[in-house]
């Protein structure tokens, strides 16, 4: 059975943000693994899903104003494809839709990316009391559940 970008979240938004690195050649990728140096992506290449190991290009990374900028697990990406003699290489980030963050650990106050542009977020939590709070940059997902975890199956 084909599959296509819909299939991994892309929409009607992404495909008009995503026009002019068309033009350049460039192709969408959905980032599913981010490995500190390298990231995970994956694209649709008739009709089936392809994964590539692909790093960030230094105009992405000098962009980014914070650590909160850079390119995420469940961004849309813009790669330019390499080959045996060349990486695939992060061109663009495309604007997330929502993202699900965190102050990160320690006494710093920067925003630290836990998934971009997620649609459905479970949170387990210790036994006990619930008090989880969610908190959202765009539009919230289509479901949010909490559980202490002795509730989650």
């Amino acid at each position: 059975m084909p599959v296509a970008l819909a299939d991994l979240g892309w929409n009607d938004t992404f495909e008009k943000e995503f026009a002019p690195c068309a033009a350049n050649g460039w192709v969408p990728a959905r980032l599913i693994r981010d490995n500190k140096i390298t990231y995970g992506a994956l694209t649709v290449e008739k009709g089936r899903f392809e994964e590539y190991e692909v790093v960030m290009s230094g105009k992405v990374y000098h962009d980014a104003a914070t650590d909160a900028e850079l390119p995420a697990v469940g961004d849309w990406v813009a790669l330019e494809l390499g080959d045996e003699d060349r990486d695939t290489v992060i061109r663009a980030r495309l604007s997330r839709q929502t993202c699900l963050s965190r102050k990160s650990a320690g006494h710093s106050t920067e925003e630290q990316v836990i998934v971009a542009n997620p649609t459905i977020v479970v949170v387990v939590t210790e036994s006990g009391p619930i008090s989880t709070s969610v908190a959202w940059s765009g539009t919230s997902p289509s479901s949010v559940a909490a559980a202490p975890a002795p509730w989650c199956w």
